[in-house]
């Protein structure tokens, strides 16, 4: 498991999430920047290169949660159950 805490895009998510079943990875905003914060844009452009698993996002501000349904992820959510 993997874990990003609160980042910008860096080239070290690469390598954090090679190998891991899980990416447990912030997307605060879909789109705009917010200083410290990854937006799901930044992780759809490189969703490739993350040789991870399974992806699931968390830290979601409501400009992400109100836009789930146009989202192609999976969202951190109380009761979420995933087989690893």
């Amino acid at each position: 498991m993997a874990y990003s805490g609160d980042t910008e895009w860096t080239e070290v998510l690469i390598e954090l999430s090679l190998g891991a079943d899980l990416f447990i990875c912030e997307a605060y905003t879909v789109e705009k920047p917010v200083r410290y914060h990854l937006n799901y844009a930044a992780l759809a452009q490189h969703r490739a290169q993350l040789a991870c698993r399974q992806l699931v996002l968390t830290h979601m501000s409501a400009d992400v949660l109100d836009r789930q349904a146009e989202l192609d992820a999976t969202l951190a959510a109380d009761g979420l159950s995933l087989t690893l």
